[in-house]
């Protein structure tokens, strides 16, 4: 894991924190955190504190490691380091509460932008006890099952090897738009898009074939389909019950909308593209892999011109070897903190502009960084 001085300004653009208070707003149930590069977290919302350490110090400012129990962050530490490699993560973490630990899903999604290297990333969290104590249960009784599903939060809904609907919950109906019309009796395929209601008949069949507990469509995207019509995306796991007196199972699928989180992550991109700074993603060979639109807007250059381009070729020449210090200190693992040069604009004059960049990952060439216009 990187290893930045944790009081090193990481934190992004001042178009973040705007943002992050509307995202971080009590009312939200989701937990919700940014963790920088540094594993400092620094943002979180009430959710989040609740979930993580219920009636404690804020983890605002403190580390990660810390704020886990040294169990929890053996299992969290991989994640921690794949996220901030650029890839999206999700597993569970128990909780050490008394006298009963509660299960948490956790998310871990890339602040990357289309960049590579992560400036850190969004932590989402969310309570999935009941689920899981859903699915010890799964191997007593069909009627048990009935009155523990009637009050989850997910949308849940059993299946038999035809693909008729059985029986589902409350909040399924919530979801898929069916409140006060029946799903029981309707075939699964109802509830996906036409395109692909085919595909998933071969899917089942071959999930009843050999029933087991997995999360469906892993590392894909999955879309669901309301009562109107309307697509959404989704994250489903399944399970399956065995029948009383019956010998086919049946298959239970936990669904959850995820519309909120593909929200947050559209929210997140555009804090690198929408920024006012000048947000770029800089290679240590010298060359921009990435720009937003306010290297045009301040300094006149198309987007082709400014990758095309070692970036110390439009510096001052008398700020050239404080550029080429700058790579260095990238390429040595040290920041680079409010580096004052002058670059050119295509009118021909200089913008004086203040640069600020954490180190790349280990093993990486690249690095994010902002340049802030100072006159």
């Amino acid at each position: 894991m990187d290893t930045t001085d944790p009081k090193s300004p990481l934190l992004p653009s001042p178009d973040f924190p705007a943002i992050a208070g509307h995202l971080l707003a009590g009312t939200i149930a989701l937990g919700i955190a940014y963790i920088d590069r540094s594993g400092t977290v620094r943002f979180c919302n009430p959710a989040c504190q609740e979930l993580l350490r219920p009636g404690g110090e804020p983890i605002t400012g403190q580390k990660l490691a810390a704020v886990l129990s040294p169990s929890q962050w053996q299992i969290a530490q991989p994640f921690v380091e794949a996220a901030l490699s650029g890839t999206a993560v999700s597993f569970e973490l128990e909780t050490e509460d008394e006298p009963q630990p509660r299960c948490l899903q956790v998310s871990y999604l890339p602040d990357v932008g289309n960049g590579q290297q992560p400036a850190g990333f969004l932590s989402l969290v969310q309570d999935v006890t009941l689920r899981r104590q859903v699915e010890t249960k799964l191997q007593e009784s069909e009627a048990t099952l009935r009155a523990v599903f009637a009050s989850a939060a997910q949308g849940i809904v059993a299946v038999d090897r035809t693909g008729v609907i059985q029986f589902h919950n409350q909040m399924a109906e919530t979801i898929f738009g069916y409140e006060g019309a029946a799903l029981d009796g309707r075939p699964i395929e109802d509830l996906l898009p036409a395109a692909k209601a085919a595909d998933h008949a071969r899917l089942r069949q071959d999930y009843f074939s050999r029933p087991r507990n997995r999360a469906m469509g892993q590392g894909t995207e999955l879309a669901a389909r309301r009562r109107d019509g309307s697509e959404f995306p989704v994250e489903v796991s399944l399970s399956y019950v065995k029948r009383d007196n019956q010998q086919e199972p049946l298959a239970i699928a936990f669904v959850s909308d995820i519309s909120r989180r593909r929200q947050l992550e559209q929210e997140r991109n555009s804090f690198f593209h929408l920024a006012a700074d000048l947000n770029c993603i800089a290679g240590l060979d010298g060359y921009f892999k990435q720009i937003n639109q306010s290297f045009h807007r301040v300094l006149g250059w198309s987007d082709e011109e400014i990758l095309t381009q070692r970036f110390t070729e439009l510096a001052h020449p008398d700020d050239v070897v404080l550029v080429e210090r700058a790579l260095q200190q990238l390429a040595a693992g040290q920041p680079v903190v409010q580096l004052v040069i002058r670059y050119r604009s295509k009118d021909g004059g200089y913008r004086w502009l203040a640069w600020t960049a954490p180190p790349p990952a280990a093993g990486q060439l690249v690095a994010n960084g902002v340049f802030t216009s100072l006159r």
